[in-house]
């Protein structure tokens, strides 16, 4: 787990030990000679890539680079993606379209200003999504349409002044939510 330093050797699972990777190719994929190929797992250009034995744990790493565009090519089968630290000031639709397995996503203190309404379309599996210490002001409610799996929503330390009220009402699974730190005066959480 990323920022854990010290986790004793009995408490840990064949899962937690990870291995880098800089291209994979799945042996019943018949399309990795190709330039278009979904079922070839690349890491970005500057990114660490890391996965499980059984590939069911698939980190992409991409934080810090000062970079103001997504990478091009996450992974198909990515599980957590951190883009923390960077310079993106929109996130564009689908950004992330086809990461049906991305279960954590980092963009947290990326001086994100502004989210369009199909950013997160296709990440039919998302649990986490870090979006605190950005620049964000305000959310028009069509943001996180479709993410029902989502169970933590962090928003923490923006600008957000206005949030619509159908902006949350997708979000069906949402156990943590975190606002504080930004200019609401007045906000009906659920209406």
């Amino acid at each position: 787990t990323r920022g854990v330093t010290h986790v004793p050797l009995s408490n840990l699972k064949s899962t937690d030990f990870l291995c880098t990777y800089e291209t994979h190719c799945f042996t019943l994929c018949h399309c990795c000679d190709y330039v278009a190929c979904d079922c070839q797992m690349t890491c970005p250009n500057n990114c660490s890539c890391y996965h499980d034995p059984t590939w069911h744990t698939n980190v992409v790493d991409c934080s810090s680079q000062s970079v103001s565009e997504i990478p091009e090519k996450i992974p198909m089968d990515a599980t957590e993606v951190y883009l923390d630290g960077n310079d993106f000031k929109e996130l564009q639709n689908y950004a992330f379209i086809g990461r049906k397995n991305m279960r954590s996503l980092y963009v947290n203190s990326s001086k994100v200003e502004n989210i369009h309404n199909r950013t997160f379309a296709g990440l039919s599996s998302l649990i986490i999504l870090h979006l605190g210490n950005n620049k964000l002001e305000h959310l028009n409610g069509y943001e996180f349409e479709h993410l029902t799996q989502l169970t933590e929503l962090y928003l923490q330390d923006n600008f957000i002044s206005h949030i619509d009220n159908k902006t949350f009402s997708p979000l069906l699974s949402l156990k943590i939510l975190r606002l504080d730190g930004n200019r609401l005066v007045d906000f009906t959480v659920w209406s």
